[in-house]
């Protein structure tokens, strides 16, 4: 498996990869859309992750920080380059 990827569980299903692979070579349309709806659900039928919670993150910053150039991902967290005075 290639290593800086999402599947944190390590999960490994060759018939569910083989389809995931098969999908990324199409152009997205409605059957393939439909076709990772199905593949999303045989994922959670398997269970490999539990999610227990949501991770809440706090972004403390000085009054001369210019909140409308802020940027806060919720998966990265605070972008540092974009904290710039007003």
């Amino acid at each position: 498996m290639p290593t800086s990827n999402t599947n944190w569980a390590q999960f490994d299903d060759p018939e569910l990869d083989a389809k995931i692979e098969r999908l990324d070579r199409e152009q997205l349309g409605p059957q393939q859309i439909d076709e990772y709806a199905e593949l999303e659900e045989a994922f959670m039928e398997q269970a490999p992750w539990a999610p227990f919670g949501n991770l809440t993150l706090a972004t403390f910053v000085s009054s001369d920080i210019d909140l409308d150039k802020l940027i806060v991902s919720p998966i990265f967290g605070q972008a540092l380059p974009s904290f710039q005075f007003k």
